[in-house]
Formats: structure tokens, C-alpha cells, sequence
């Protein structure tokens, strides 16, 4: 009875381990979450202004996973139109929209615990700054854009070639204190 139980036991691990192990290969995927934008102290004409602000955000990216511990993906993301009155003169508020728009690509190193990956990813991000200052009926445009690191964390739960994760990632735009992105997601691999 004992060596039946055994063998029924290994056989039901042996069936499993293909449904918990990580599909390798490449996938499709696209998140959607909730920027941060923070410019503290940035000098101008009128003195030391900061900006402080947030939207929704969303991004989509492609990538290949090589091994179960390690996978590239890049993709394109927009961090919506961050807004904040930074100012004010002779009674009249200044007001900043910065829309913000980028293409990054990330090494990511993967910690598979079951059905469920730990990564880590590293890389770079070239991004695209469209600024509208407004101060009454006044309106000023300009633009900024950029080449700088980013990097993030997250995790995701396997459900065969489906995959939903849950991210927070820091890029390091020059100009701006602080950028952060933190999305729910999905992937699909191939």
C-alpha cells in the first residue's frame, strides 16, 4: 500500500512540475497603474518652484525569456499628463502640465518560486517631455527629452501562459527629483 501511495505521489509531482515550471520564450504584454512625478526646487526667473503630481499611466512591451532566471523586454510608456500649480504672481497661479512619454528596454532577473516569479530588472529609458506653463491667459510650450537608467521591481503569478504582475519602477529623468511608475498587468508568452 505504501510503495502504491509512493508511486502515485511521484507520478502526480512528475505531472505537476511542467504546469509550475516558467514558460520560456517570448511574450506580449501591457500594464496599466498610476504615475508619480516630482521636481523639487527647480530654479526659473521667479525663484525656486517645485512641481508634485501624478495620472494614470499605462505601458506595453514585448520580451524574451532565455532562462527561467533571466529575460529582456522593452516597451513603450506614457505617464499621462502630471499637472500642479507651482507658483503664483501678482495673484495669478502658474500651472505645469508635463506630458511624458518613453521607450525602455530592461534585463530582468527572475527568482521563479512555483507558480510565482520575483524579478528585478535594470536598463534604460528615452523619454519625451511636452511642458505647457500657463499663467492666466499666457501660455508657454517647450520640450525636453532624454536617455537616463531605470530600474524596478515586481512580481508576477504564473497561470500557464498567462501571467499577471504587479510592478513599481524608478527612472532616473534628468530634471526631475523623482519618477515613479506602479502598474498591474499582464503578459503572454508564446
Amino acid at each position: 500500500m505504501r510503495r502504491t501511495v509512493l508511486v502515485v505521489a511521484i507520478m502526480l509531482g512528475a505531472a505537476a512540475s511542467p504546469a509550475l515550471a516558467a514558460d520560456n520564450g517570448l511574450y506580449i504584454g501591457g500594464s496599466i497603474g498610476g504615475s508619480s512625478l516630482d521636481i523639487r526646487d527647480f530654479d526659473t526667473d521667479l525663484g525656486d518652484l517645485s512641481f508634485s503630481d501624478g495620472d494614470t499611466a499605462y505601458k506595453l512591451f514585448a520580451g524574451f525569456r532565455f532562462l527561467s532566471f533571466l529575460a529582456v523586454e522593452a516597451g513603450y510608456v506614457d505617464f499621462g499628463d502630471p499637472s500642479d500649480t507651482v507658483g503664483t504672481i501678482e495673484g495669478d497661479s502658474i500651472k505645469l502640465d508635463i506630458g511624458l512619454t518613453g521607450w525602455d528596454a530592461f534585463a530582468l532577473g527572475i527568482l521563479p518560486i512555483g507558480p510565482v516569479d520575483i524579478f528585478v530588472k535594470v536598463g534604460v529609458i528615452s523619454w519625451d517631455a511636452d511642458i505647457h506653463a500657463a499663467l492666466d491667459e499666457l501660455i508657454d510650450r517647450d520640450s525636453d527629452s532624454g536617455t537616463d537608467a531605470a530600474w524596478g521591481l515586481g512580481v508576477a503569478l504564473r497561470l500557464g501562459s498567462v501571467a499577471i504582475r504587479i510592478e513599481g519602477e524608478q527612472f532616473d529623468v534628468d530634471g526631475a527629483d523623482d519618477l515613479y511608475l506602479f502598474s498591474v498587468g499582464a503578459t503572454f508568452t508564446f
